[in-house]
């Protein structure tokens, strides 16, 4: 079989690897909006595109997003220095089937072949593992996205309890720093040209590295925007930090109840180039009653080079090891707007639930719209798959008995389909994702 490379497609850094190397340094994720190159020359562009992969999406605004992920990936092709043609890409556990297609999409449009798709905190714990097997809860934090899961690999394969993140990361609180800053300094945004105010972005991010690595109190002149100086304190630091990344700590308790016996002993793998900071380290390790295991890796690099050594087993055929996952929530909308769930977030994959639904009014036809998402109101869900059934003729309302079937395969792909009793069903099959783990 033809060489599989790994890539981690990140919001703030990317890189390609193949088997136990990485064939690239960290090549940013930047593009520019005017020439289209990507990477380190672009960095500080003022007309750079960043964090496209926060909001990918096959939606109409969601094309600039593919078209920047798919230049992003032809660099890393090209830094590589490689015949690259399949790869695997790890992507955010909390990713819709639609963001996931989005994914593929763009490596398409970047000539590359998706031969699987991975979940980020699963490439980082299969990296992990090499040297240490265990029960984990993996939690990764980057510039955009935050993902959180329990992988028990103390068995030798590689078993997703639960997971869950969202959009949020390193990102969000360089922006957080910044509106203290012109707040604290009352600096007059409005008189700033846009030179300005990408200066005063960069001013700020290199503010909060500078404490992140002294731990004491840092000083920022902000002559150049027309205002004094602002000392930016540990104790503020912190409490910016606290608000920012709250909804993490969330996420991850609620995914340690649901899968991690209380008093069971586990790993906190902290990853993600936001975990660098080891005032954040710290924070999470007293929230979750844990201490992170020793690094022993890069937190920015730990994503690709699971995510490289799993193609390698895909490439040479030893991929006997079990990588199994757990699905988000799958309902199906209701007359009054509502979802039913039919298969539960976090349940195991491969997994197929059976439901029955009735026409509302008097009709020929039954709507069926699927949505992914936690949401109890079907509109705040993504909806991913819709099917129209068609009765004999005219049905009253409430006597269209039609049975309604989901099914999750091991790879991935999820089947949608409806039929009346002892007739043939009608389906569709979301297959866009290949194999996903």
């Amino acid at each position: 079989m033809s060489k599989i490379y790994g890539i981690d497609l990140g919001t703030t850094n990317s890189l390609l690897g193949l088997g136990d190397r990485l064939l690239t340094g960290l090549v940013p994720s930047v593009v520019n909006l005017q020439t289209g190159e990507a990477g380190k020359d672009v960095l500080e562009d003022m007309s750079a595109a960043r964090s496209f992969k926060c909001d990918i999406s096959m939606s109409k605004e969601g094309q600039l997003s593919v078209s920047a992920s798919s230049r992003v990936l032809r660099q890393l092709v090209k830094e590589s220095g490689e015949d690259v043609q399949d790869v695997v890409i790890s992507v955010p556990a909390y990713f819709s089937d639609n963001q996931r297609h989005a994914t593929i999409k763009a490596a398409e449009l970047a000539g590359l072949t998706v031969v699987g798709l991975i979940n980020e905190p699963t490439a980082a714990a299969i990296y992990a593992s090499k040297s240490r097997k265990a029960l984990s809860l993996v939690y990764d934090l980057g510039g955009g996205t935050f993902d959180v899961s329990v992988v028990d690999s103390r068995f030798g394969d590689y078993d997703v309890q639960a997971t869950d993140g969202c959009i949020l990361g390193g990102d969000n609180f360089d922006a957080n720093i910044r509106r203290w800053v012109i707040k604290q300094g009352n600096i007059k945004v409005h008189h700033l040209s846009s030179e300005d105010l990408t200066r005063l972005k960069w001013d700020c991010s290199k503010l909060k590295i500078r404490l992140q690595k002294s731990r004491r109190d840092e000083v920022l002149d902000l002559t150049p925007y027309g205002a004094g100086q602002v000392v930016l304190t540990t104790e503020i630091y912190s409490e910016i930090m606290k608000l920012t990344f709250s909804e993490t700590i969330i996420k991850a308790k609620k995914v340690l109840g649901e899968a991690v016996p209380v008093g069971e002993k586990y790993d906190l793998v902290m990853v993600g180039g936001s975990t660098r900071c080891p005032l954040l380290r710290e924070w999470v390790a007293k929230e979750m009653g844990q201490e992170p295991i020793e690094m022993f890796y890069d937190p920015d690099k730990i994503v690709a080079q699971g995510a490289a050594l799993y193609a390698q087993m895909l490439s040479d055929g030893t991929a006997h090891i079990q990588v199994s996952d757990v699905t988000k929530a799958l309902s199906i909308e209701m007359a009054d707007g509502s979802a039913r769930v039919l298969i539960p977030r976090n349940s195991k994959i491969p997994v197929q639930e059976t439901t029955v639904v009735y026409n509302s009014v008097a009709s020929n036809k039954l709507q069926l719209n699927l949505y992914q998402g936690d949401s109890l109101l079907a509109s705040q869900n993504e909806l991913i798959g819709q099917l129209t059934y068609s009765y004999d003729g005219v049905i009253p309302a409430g006597e269209g008995e039609v049975i309604v079937e989901i099914t999750v395969e091991v790879d991935g792909t999820i089947r949608f389909s409806c039929k009346e009793l002892l007739k043939a069903p009608v389906g569709v099959v979301l297959d866009r994702t290949k194999t996903s783990i």
